[in-house]
Formats: C-alpha cells, structure tokens, sequence
C-alpha cells in the first residue's frame, strides 16, 4: 500500500504528484496524455478499495478517491471531444497507449504525421 498512498495525500501534494508524473510522461502529447492517464484513473476508482490494508484504508481512500476523481475532471477539462475521438483511435490501433506513444504502429502508418496537422 505504501506505493499507492500518495493518492490519498493532500490535494496540494497530490498536485504535485500530478505535475511530476505528467513531467516523466512529457513525450506523450497532451490530448494523448489527457485521454489515456483517466482510464488508468478510472480503473482505480472501480476497485472496492485501493489500499489492500485496514489501516490505509481508514487514513487515505477517501482522500484518495477524491483526488483522483478530481484529476480526472481537470484531465477531461483539457481536451477536446474530437481530439479524445483522436487519442483513443492510436490507442486502439496500438492496443498500448505506451507503444502508442513510443513510436509502434503510429510511425509506420504516418499517423504521427497526421498528428502533427493538428498540434
């Protein structure tokens, strides 16, 4: 649990923690990096709980659910319904929003090319 408890920290540390995820991700363009981070967000959320121990459980998955709903919100607030549309097509035809990212797939059918049309 230890490695998930900055979920449930205060939400001006989990911005930070926001900050620094997004900077070791910053080869991932934002309207991908926008689309792809919530489901990740939204798989955590769907668990019953996110810390498997009582006692993180008691002191942090409240405060955990609530900052990643709201990372979320402001992931969603910052791309477009078409960009989205966009994002979740290399995603899919990569299988992989990693190897979607680094390059797979996207490179060899000029989609990073397209990509660049809408930058």
């Amino acid at each position: 649990d230890w490695d998930m408890a900055i979920l449930g920290q205060p939400w001006e540390r989990y911005q930070r923690y926001m900050a620094e995820v997004r900077q070791e991700f910053k080869h991932i363009p934002e309207f991908i990096w926008c689309t792809a981070r919530p489901g990740f967000l939204s798989k955590t959320l769907e668990e019953k709980a996110i810390f498997s121990t009582d006692q993180y459980q008691k002191m942090l998955e409240s405060n955990a659910r609530e900052n990643i709903a709201r990372e979320i919100k402001i992931l969603d607030s910052r791309v477009t319904t078409s960009k989205k549309l966009l994002a979740r097509t290399i995603i899919f035809l990569n299988g992989n929003p990693k190897t979607a990212l680094l390059g797979g797939i996207a490179a060899g059918t000029g989609l990073w090319l397209f990509l660049a049309l809408f930058r």
